[in-house]
């Protein structure tokens, strides 16, 4: 991709709570809420970028307020150009 401003996006299956692999981006932030749903649970954290929603695949409860560090897995994001447009989505630089 060229130089440039971009904007990254991901799903909540690409953000974890705690340590991630060396292709990994790793914020930190506070818990603010803990949904439990089935055998999964969605944690909203406060990246002091807007809160985002990690998915952990057991159930777990983190207490609001809590400090964390949210990985996010760089090969599963989406990149939006400038002007909002898709211009990389996860696995484009493997098939390329």
């Amino acid at each position: 991709m060229p130089d440039g401003a971009y904007r990254l996006g991901f799903r909540a299956d690409a953000a974890a709570i705690g340590g991630m692999t060396a292709s990994g981006l790793t914020f930190p932030g506070k818990v603010a809420v803990t949904e439990i749903s089935g055998s999964e649970s969605f944690v909203r954290v406060d990246v002091g970028l807007g809160v985002w929603v990690c998915l952990a695949e057991r159930l777990q409860v983190w207490q609001p307020g809590s400090d964390v560090e949210v990985g996010v897995d760089a090969a599963g994001a989406y990149v939006f150009d400038a002007a909002g447009a898709l211009a990389a989505t996860p696995g484009m630089a493997k098939s390329a």
